[in-house]
């Protein structure tokens, strides 16, 4: 009996319960960590000013699509085209917004299962936000041409522009925020 409790202990949690492992319980009931801790090597100073630009940023990730999802493209109305890659741009912003908050909330020292989440996460969340909003980019283009060549009034052509000009915008703000990001350090404390 107790060499199956013993074998249960030693095995390695995995999945996303494995975190847990980090923890060791206390005499007095409560939980301590001690696993690894990552810090990162900027000071303080500059790294509260990088994290909250990158914060306003990450939260222009979800408002600027947000937006195009206001603006009365004839393309999002009706065009599969268009209307899937803004939808995978909404869910990248979304993304995006909650890895950055949970870093700027977490700050200069992180927990490994935090770093693994955030730091590391991140990079490839804004990549997936520069492919959807170029395919975004791609689609509304197409659908301009198609609309100019059947002649379309200009005034509804308009507001297509529009959304496309937000597309590259939040493309634009992913690809600098993925560079940004990049150029922050952390190592093992």
């Amino acid at each position: 009996m107790e060499e199956e409790k013993e074998t249960k202990e030693k095995k390695k949690r995995k999945g996303r319960r494995a975190f847990l492992e980090d923890f060791e319980k206390q005499t007095d009931g409560t939980y301590k960590y001690i696993g690894v801790v990552w810090k990162t090597e900027m000071g303080q100073e500059d790294f509260i000013k990088r994290m909250k630009v990158l914060l306003v940023l990450g939260i222009l990730c979800l408002v600027i699509p947000l937006a195009g999802g206001f603006v009365p493209a004839e393309g999002l109305l009706n065009t599969f085209y268009v209307i899937l890659p803004y939808t995978a741009v909404l869910v990248a912003g979304i993304t995006i917004l909650w890895g950055q908050a949970s870093w700027y909330y977490h700050g200069a020292q992180l927990r490994d299962y935090v770093y693994e989440k955030t730091v590391k996460a991140l990079p490839g969340r804004l990549m997936a936000g520069v492919i959807c909003g170029s395919i975004a980019c791609l689609g509304t283009t197409v659908h301009i041409v198609v609309q100019a060549v059947v002649h379309r009034p200009f005034g509804k052509i308009i507001w297509s522009v529009v959304f496309l000009t937000l597309m590259i915008g939040y493309t634009a703000i992913c690809l600098y925020m993925r560079k940004k990001v990049s150029e922050i350090r952390y190592k093992k404390a």
